[in-house]
């Protein structure tokens, strides 16, 4: 049970969200929709979102990042800080989780997908150099590009593409709503902890930034995808029902409103509420308008 729970599973909504979302356009577009497919995706990518949790912790241990003191063993018990796995199981329980994707990507391949390989090999690259060597652009103020390509583009067409073995641009412009929200999830938590990454000589985004040009940053990552609906109804990408997102505009002022005071240290699961919220009305507003 401990080897599910140190992968934080609260945080695969947002996988389930993208990789559901690129489906439902999938149908939306073309009519089609295989659910053995669709659960196929489905556990190959939350397989990935847990290798990617798991060998993250374990590189921010070996590097001295995560530590009694860090505030990520506040909200949660880290796996090695708190003891319930020596760093070798780590590594056993990260390469076990890579194993369970693999199989979803080679099922999907056999079943005639064969360029799910490849963008399932980019998508675990970009999952290990996050905190691995020799790149650890998590350190670098590149994390929450790359969760903005993962979350957004990545599995969005990856997911249309097994639904559909079409590569189309259409998925990956209706994925960056949900990118850019995943992506401000990452950059809220890095303003969170700006005082800490910093004496930890972190170079996080808001460190190179600045704590208050990140904060007008992460304003513009969760409101900018109300814009973007818009835009993609105007040029016909989606439909008019998709304006139900705009139910979502209250929780989205509330949240504006609560962090332009302060940044509790709930910041990043309030912030991860809201990205769930808006990927449900998204999903709706998608299934709307392919029946009117």
């Amino acid at each position: 049970m401990n080897a599910v729970y140190i992968t934080r599973p609260w945080s695969f909504f947002m996988t389930i969200a993208s990789v559901t979302s690129g489906i439902t356009y999938a149908y939306y577009e073309l009519n089609i929709f295989n659910p053995i497919i669709y659960l196929i995706t489905l556990i190959g990518a939350i397989s990935l979102h847990a290798y990617t949790n798991v060998i993250n912790d374990y590189f921010d241990t070996l590097y001295g990042v995560d530590k009694p003191d860090a505030p990520t063993t506040r909200y949660r018990p880290h796996p090695i800080i708190s003891g319930i796995f020596k760093p070798h199981h780590i590594l056993k329980i990260s390469i076990g989780y890579f194993f369970i994707a693999s199989l979803a990507g080679l099922s999907l391949y056999f079943l005639k997908r064969p360029l799910i390989l490849f963008l399932g090999l980019i998508g675990a690259l970009i999952s290990l150099e996050y905190t691995g060597p020799p790149l650890k652009y998590k350190y670098k103020g590149l994390g929450e590009l790359a969760v903005f390509i993962v979350w957004g583009p990545l599995i969005f067409l990856g997911s249309y593409y097994a639904q559909t073995g079409m590569i189309s641009f259409k998925p990956i412009l209706i994925s960056f709503p949900i990118g850019l929200l995943v992506a401000a999830v990452l950059l809220i938590d890095g303003i969170r902890d700006y005082e800490y990454d910093k004496s930890s000589n972190i170079k996080t985004l808001p460190i190179l930034i600045g704590k208050q040009n990140a904060l007008k940053l992460y304003y513009i990552l969760i409101t900018s995808p109300l814009i973007l609906v818009i835009l993609f109804i105007v040029i016909n990408i989606l439909g008019i029902p998709s304006l139900i997102i705009f139910l979502t505009l209250p929780k989205l002022i509330s949240l504006i409103k609560h962090f332009s005071k302060q940044i509790p240290d709930t910041a990043a699961p309030q912030t991860s509420k809201f990205t769930l919220l808006f990927s449900i009305f998204y999903i709706i507003g998608i299934i709307l308008s392919k029946m009117v």
